[in-house]
């Protein structure tokens, strides 16, 4: 976490980002993950579609899995907002995005080592350590700086609020349901979908300019 926290912080930090602010943001996630992701998990009907064959088990990690996580991420994000003095950029907000990403990705990540891994045999677990701590935790993250960069111009256009807080939780959620959907059948396409993934971020952040002149002509 330290280090994908310094890379982000390099690459993504603006002017108004804070270190408290960000380990602030960072131990929201972890409680909310606690508190709020369990309750959710518990209450979330989708669910039960993740035990079903291939291509049914989509509509689980999507509106099952998906939604849920992606919901509990962006919530430290929606306080964050809410409680600042000014308008928080898109960009700064990609940036407390990916850090709560990667706080639910490091959760994440322990849990199954403790859960699922140590189940597995020596090498499978060893591979799966190494994923959960490394790789995953990137893509919890690029997929929560996604939602921040929506939730960053919600807060900059109003009239577009709720439409740009559906595409907050919808556009990773579908994304990260697709990733686990395919994890399981053909991995070669779920490596793809965490590819456009990081390109999707990319994008956004190089014609934020372009996107945000748009919504003021409207």
């Amino acid at each position: 976490a330290g280090i994908w926290g310094l890379f982000f912080y390099y690459f993504f930090a603006t002017r108004q980002v804070g270190l408290k602010t960000t380990i602030t943001t960072f131990f929201l996630t972890q409680l909310g993950v606690f508190i709020i992701f369990g309750l959710l998990h518990s209450l979330n009907f989708f669910y039960i579609f993740t035990e079903m064959a291939f291509p049914l088990s989509i509509i689980g990690y999507i509106f099952g899995v998906g939604v849920t996580e992606e919901f509990t991420k962006i919530i430290p994000l929606a306080i964050l907002q809410r409680r600042s003095r000014e308008p928080m950029l898109p960009q700064t907000m990609v940036y407390y995005g990916l850090m709560a990403g990667i706080a639910f990705g490091v959760f994440e990540g322990v849990q199954y080592q403790t859960t699922i891994n140590v189940q597995a045999d020596y090498t499978t677990a060893f591979v799966l350590n190494i994923a959960r701590l490394t790789s995953l935790p990137f893509l919890h993250a690029v997929w929560c700086g996604i939602a921040g960069y929506y939730i960053g111009m919600a807060g900059l256009y109003p009239r577009y609020r709720k439409a740009l807080w559906f595409l907050a939780i919808a556009v990773p959620a579908t994304l990260h349901g697709l990733y686990d959907s395919f994890a399981g059948v053909a991995y070669i396409f779920s490596l793809l979908v965490g590819f456009c993934s990081v390109l999707l971020l990319m994008a956004y952040m190089r014609r934020s300019g372009k996107l945000r002149e748009k919504l003021r002509q409207n």
